[in-house]
């Protein structure tokens, strides 16, 4: 298996699982703090909100957020990372009932982001670099991994207090560490 047609594995399986957590829609909220699915059936109207630090991987469908009249596109196979509250527009483009908008958030919060941005900054040898605070990545096949697992300890409730604390830690750094880091880096 090609590491393209291993990509899209892994991209298929997440859709599946979120697929199946989001039944309503709008926010479905889980039972992992700061997890959360969203899907909508149909394109939605610009909203102005106050983003908060997150990750946002879209499955199905194509969304933009726009800040201080930059645009942000984002759709399958891509992922958003807010790294601060930031005011935005944000608005649903492509979402159909055949292939509803899907995207799975992850929300940070600023314990989290200190402790894995203190580990990082050990490791890292770009301590200078700064960004916008938001950016978007192409997924790969490491942050799909964790993310897989973090969402199937929805299967397993017992496990979610231990286990994803660490995933999340593990998403952070891997976001951290990606390609975007070798340019402009976004301290988190």
């Amino acid at each position: 298996m090609s590491l393209e047609e291993q990509l899209q594995s892994k991209e298929e399986e997440l859709t599946n699982l979120v697929s199946s957590f989001a039944a309503k829609e709008g926010t479905n909220v889980t039972s992992i703090s700061g997890v959360e699915f969203i899907r909508s059936a149909k394109p939605l109207v610009p909203v102005h909100t106050m983003h908060e630090p997150a990750l946002c991987i879209v499955l199905q469908g194509r969304k933009v957020i726009s800040m201080i009249g930059e645009d942000f596109f984002y759709g399958k196979g891509e992922y958003l990372v807010v790294a601060v509250d930031l005011p935005v527009i944000g608005e649903i483009l492509k979402a159909s009932e055949m292939e509803p908008y899907l995207c799975l958030r992850l929300n940070f919060n600023l314990m989290q982001i200190a402790e894995v941005s203190k580990e990082y900054k050990q490791h890292s040898t770009n301590h200078n670099v700064t960004g916008r605070g938001i950016f978007v990545d192409q997924t790969d096949e490491v942050i799909l991994d964790a993310l897989i697992r973090l969402v199937k300890l929805l299967h397993t409730p017992e496990d979610t207090e231990i286990l994803a604390p660490l995933i999340i830690k593990e998403i952070l750094y891997r976001i951290m560490q990606g390609k975007l880091g070798q340019n402009r880096r976004v301290r988190l």
